[in-house]
């Protein structure tokens, strides 16, 4: 029986299930709403690492981590470890693991692309600057925004690979020997449109989700732009959430392939062994997607 760990905010924000014969059935819930000790008022994703799970609390900088066998075997939703981080760098708006050394989370200030967090919670240092050639006037903090992405880490490689939500930008950034590489698809990077001092998005609804396996990148994108988001919600209709395309990406930026789901997904991971795309979708009542992996 596996279990999977799937992210969504009511009275808890995170709930196990099991998963047998493509059938789920809850298990636990923990990670409670709230404003009291270990509670979460909000949360930035979670990462699994070397059997723990990781979530840190965006407002609060508090990295909570719970031991995967305490929660499936035991049942108990309690972390084990409590970590405060530097309140500087609130909010904390997107983050993963840096293997066993600590935390990746993007630059909330927009002065550089991400910063590394040992595991004490102290800064080892803030890398790299946006990758922005159209809006080079912009406030860094407007910026960021503009530029807020998801990323992965992946130990084995030592590479951080970001993807910018409302664009199509994808970085490679390898931390073992600095360098980087930018790819900018054909929907461009993130941008505004200025009519006075008013500013409006133009970019589209970009990459979803990334990650890394079998030496190579998978990254959700979604290539619903903004105008086709305002022209449904003038036709009072709704544009799905998440993404239907996988992009796979070498280490050296080359695009390989190209996965067209039949379903929109809010996140993903793969199963190499068995060749089985697990997804997770909020656009049906059936939260569960399961695709075969192609060839």
């Amino acid at each position: 029986m596996k279990k999977e760990i799937a992210l969504h905010a009511r009275d808890n924000f995170f709930h196990v299930f099991s998963l047998k014969d493509n059938v789920t059935k809850h298990f636990l819930s923990f990670g409670k709403v709230g404003n009291g000790p270990e509670e979460l008022i909000a949360c930035s994703g979670f990462d699994i690492t070397d059997g723990y799970l990781s979530v840190i609390e965006p407002s609060k900088a508090i990295l909570y981590t719970y031991p995967i066998e305490q929660l499936i075997t035991r049942g108990i939703g309690k972390p084990n470890r409590i970590l405060e981080l530097p309140k500087e760098y609130v909010p904390f708006v997107r983050t993963t693991n840096w293997g066993n050394k600590g935390t990746a989370v993007l630059d909330s200030k927009g002065g550089y692309r991400f910063i590394l967090l040992n595991n004490q919670g102290n800064s080892t240092g803030k890398f790299h600057k946006i990758p922005n050639k159209e809006n080079q006037d912009l406030q860094s903090f407007l910026l960021q925004q503009l530029w807020t992405s998801c990323l992965y880490y992946d130990q084995n490689s030592d590479v951080l690979v970001l993807g910018t939500i409302l664009g199509d930008v994808l970085e490679i950034y390898n931390l073992r020997d600095g360098t980087e590489k930018v790819l900018v698809g054909k929907q461009g990077e993130p941008s505004i449109n200025r009519e006075g001092s008013a500013l409006s998005l133009i970019s589209a609804n970009g990459y979803q989700e990334i990650f890394i396996g079998n030496s190579e990148i998978y990254a959700l994108y979604s290539d619903i732009s903004i105008d086709e988001v305002k022209k449904a919600d003038n036709e009072g209709r709704t544009t799905p959430n998440g993404g239907n395309l996988i992009r796979i990406f070498s280490f050296d930026g080359e695009l390989k392939k190209v996965f067209v789901l039949d379903k929109y997904i809010n996140g993903f991971n793969i199963d190499f062994e068995k060749k089985i795309i697990y997804g997770v979708t909020s656009n049906s009542d059936s939260q569960l997607c399961i695709f075969n992996l192609p060839s």
